[in-house]
């Protein structure tokens, strides 16, 4: 059942709707059997995102030897204003797996550089995580308007494919596309193309190939973060 939380606190700019099951583990035992029985196991990451795991998240963001963070943060820090300037003028920014927002605020410092308002879309699975960015996000930018969708990709795309907002931008960054299989993340670009239009537009961002050595650090970090993260979330999971 859907949800939607209107806050006032913020003159009504912010909205969330929390399309997440009430049961958040609704589903787990029959993703687990078929992740595992697979030839290639898998398990859905979006087990991990309950509120102290995205505090984690975030946790492992920030480490040393978490490449994709700094790398994107230079890059957008380099490069948001000439990115901006190619979109031209947005009425909407849609970001799915937000988290933080933390590399979003460089786009969205620009466009508002360029234009005196946005309407930002983030999408994520914690609901606890959109409410905590948004209203920071609110407070340093008066000109921003967020409407906030707590689902899953699919679930989030599908409510955002019912209307119509005007001209967008859709960042999908952090390289969580190689969250999905092949057929997986076909699905989700064809999902996110349904809701662009011809004049929209969409930055992704997908890490290089690298050595093993430097992706062990990255995903198995010597401060035992990344090991934390995944660990809480099967304990939580198994309570």
């Amino acid at each position: 059942m859907s949800q939607t939380k209107l806050a006032r606190a913020h003159g009504n700019r912010l909205v969330i709707h929390n399309l997440v099951k009430r049961d958040p583990l609704a589903g787990f035992a029959e993703d687990v059997r078929r992740g595992l029985s697979s030839s290639a196991k898998h398990l859905s990451p979006k087990y991990l995102y309950d509120e102290l795991g995205s505090k984690l998240f975030e946790a492992i963001c920030l480490l040393p030897e978490y490449y994709p963070t700094r790398a994107e943060n230079e890059i957008l820090t380099s490069y948001a204003d000439e990115i901006v300037g190619m979109t031209g003028r947005l009425d909407r920014l849609i970001e799915m797996g937000s988290g933080s927002a933390s590399k979003t605020r460089l786009i969205i410092e620009a466009l508002l550089r360029s234009q005196p308002d946005l309407l930002f879309v983030p999408v994520d699975i914690s609901e606890s995580a959109l409410e905590s960015s948004s209203r920071i996000l609110l407070q340093s930018y008066p000109g921003l308007r967020i409407e906030a969708f707590a689902a899953e990709y699919f679930d989030g795309l599908a409510k955002l494919g019912r209307r119509d907002s005007g001209r967008t931008l859709a960042l999908f960054l952090g390289s969580n596309i190689s969250n999905f299989e092949p057929d997986q993340a076909l699905a989700f670009l064809r999902a996110l193309r349904s809701v662009l239009r011809n004049e929209d537009a969409l930055l992704l961002g997908a890490d290089l190939k690298k050595d093993k050595e430097t992706l062990e650090a990255a995903y198995n970090d010597s401060l035992g973060v990344t090991a934390a993260f995944s660990r809480k979330s099967v304990g939580a999971n198994e309570s």
